[in-house]
């Protein structure tokens, strides 16, 4: 074979390899003045930080961060030898660039190969000449004569958040779609117009209006880059406690439009629904309706492969338990045996109220709180009508129960109920729920008070609010 078609095939050969195994991301990196020593590339996910890559550094400062995949695009960071924050950075498309710094002059970082970073300078650029001029203004305020002149450096304060602001929104127009841009727009504080000073309770009103329909200006909850900028999950929690009415229509309106817009996001879709899932699995009073919206539009129509087998049953039993337990939402059925091992349905009592027990004879603090309800009874409640329901939570201590009933001379109005074992494992093994996930008895005693047509009116109160509560209606009548 000839030595030059030789060295051709030689070359081709070596291009192939290079091409089979050239990393898909290499950031080659001179960090001065650290020698012969570990760097790290770091992550931003959603709230958390991680190491995803290392460099050597040689005698020279010089060393190569190499992956053989890309990394997500996002906003990534570099930490010195003693895992030290020096300098953000971005991965776009193009993870195969060169980094140029001197950790004594961070703000003068050379990136070679990356207009991302390009783009992302020039933002920091906006950012470092303003703190300067910030740090001034503060100085001038420590050694200001009077009010008048703090006033004054407090208008220049924000004319200098006016114009970042304005250059920010300048950038993001200028670069569509770039990291940059999200960047951007999710650092951004909630704003309303430059140049803008409320006067009065309606101008503040009117201001709080503006930035919540701006709060997300420019950010496309689709985007699965959020998740990889420090601020998007600051950003979000702050909307909803500052923006969002806490009552459960406003909630839903906006955790709706939300997860509908991610819905094609591979990485912020499943990330959004296992937040707000997580947030309101146990919501704070008054919110079961936001859970229940969540499992109803998006569990039940699908999502389910996002969670694990046990998460998934998690979600569904306290989905079945709010859906039952909503107040004005008519209550579960109870079929169930009674002490002479009768069947009784719930809803073959009737009377103008029922008042439900989930108890155990056993328990201590039934011991307490049950003959409590009998006095109650006795006193007040047997004269407008009402009907007691007791409900035997472990079926097997019937006999413990008849001995409380007589030891505590409870009135004979109580019709006291259990579920036999057997059809307690039946429902199980059917997938349907049992009494005490339709109900939420996850302690005892646990109580509820029913209406006439027995709906529920209240739910999980103590004894005395019951009876606040009976009252306040009965007086309501009146």
């Amino acid at each position: 074979m000839k030595p030059l078609l030789l060295s051709f095939i030689l070359l081709l050969f070596s291009l192939c390899c290079f091409a089979q195994t050239s990393p898909d991301l290499d950031i080659s990196i001179k960090l001065t003045p650290y020698k012969n020593a570990l760097v790290y590339l770091g992550s931003y996910y959603g709230k958390n930080k991680t190491t995803v890559d290392t460099a050597i550094l040689d005698a020279k400062s010089e060393g190569h961060f190499k992956h053989k995949h890309k990394l997500p695009e996002g906003v990534y960071f570099v930490s010195s030898p003693d895992n030290k924050m020096l300098f953000e950075l971005l991965l776009g498309k193009n993870q195969r660039f060169s980094i140029v710094a001197d950790t004594a002059h961070i703000p003068q970082i050379v990136f070679k190969g990356s207009p991302d970073n390009d783009q992302f300078k020039e933002y920091a650029s906006l950012v470092d000449a303003n703190a300067k001029q910030f740090n001034l203004l503060n100085e001038q305020v420590r050694t200001a004569k009077d009010m008048t002149e703090v006033q004054r450096i407090r208008d220049g304060e924000r004319t200098l958040m006016g114009q970042l602001q304005v250059s920010g929104d300048s950038l993001i127009h200028k670069y569509p779609g770039s990291l940059t841009a999200i960047y951007i727009a999710l650092k951004s504080p909630p704003h309303t117009p430059a140049g803008f000073i409320p006067k009065n309770k309606a101008d503040s009103v009117a201001g709080g209006f503006y930035m919540k329909q701006h709060y997300w200006d420019n950010v496309a909850f689709n985007d699965d880059r959020l998740l990889y900028v420090p601020f998007f999950d600051h950003k979000l929690d702050m909307y909803f406690r500052a923006f969002v009415p806490p009552n459960p229509d406003s909630v839903i309106k906006d955790m709706d439009y939300m997860l509908l817009y991610a819905r094609t996001g591979k990485a912020v879709y499943p990330y959004l629904l296992s937040k707000f899932t997580n947030r309101y699995l146990v919501p704070a009073p008054g919110l079961n309706k936001v859970f229940i919206d969540l499992f109803q539009n998006f569990y039940l129509k699908g999502d389910t492969t996002l969670v694990t087998d046990s998460f998934k049953k998690v979600i569904y039993e306290r989905a079945y338990q709010y859906m039952a337990n909503q107040v004005g939402d008519p209550a579960p059925a109870l079929d169930l045996l009674d002490i002479n091992d009768k069947q009784v349905s719930l809803y073959d009592v009737h009377a103008p109220y029922t008042f439900i027990v989930f108890w155990d004879p056993t328990c201590s603090h039934c011991k307490e709180q049950v003959p409590r309800v009998d006095s109650i009874y006795k006193a007040k409640w047997k004269a407008i009508g009402m009907q007691l329901y007791s409900v035997n939570v472990n079926g097997t201590l019937m006999p413990e129960l008849r001995k409380f009933v007589q030891s505590n001379n409870l009135s004979p109005d109580w019709i006291h109920t259990y579920e036999p074992d057997a059809k307690t494992r039946e429902l199980v093994k059917n997938g349907l729920p049992t009494f005490r996930q339709l109900y939420e008895v996850y302690e005892t005693p646990t109580m509820y008070l029913l209406d006439k047509d027995k709906h529920i009116v209240g739910r999980h109160l103590t004894v005395a609010q019951f009876d606040a509560l009976m009252e306040a209606k009965q007086n309501g009548k009146k």
